[in-house]
């Protein structure tokens, strides 16, 4: 049987498709705290190169241009 209700996935992870059994892990640049529909990109200036970061602490200066800021960047 399918579940009766949602449940709110847990943090460094998140789901916005409907109907889904199972949370993805948060992307690279992104943190996603607890309930996440979409993961948050990290501030500008900060990078985070792991998946499943919780928290906006998470995210770091940027030492190089080849952080991930926000969002994953081409290779040049």
């Amino acid at each position: 049987k399918g579940q009766s209700e949602c449940k709110d996935c847990p943090a460094g992870r998140y789901q916005n498709d409907t109907g889904a059994t199972s949370c993805r892990e948060c992307e690279q640049g992104h943190y996603c705290p607890a309930g996440s529909v979409v993961g948050t990109p990290c501030p500008a200036g900060l990078y985070l190169e792991k998946f499943g970061a919780k928290v906006v602490e998470e995210c770091e200066p940027s030492a190089s241009e080849s952080g991930l800021r926000g969002e994953e960047r081409p290779d040049a």
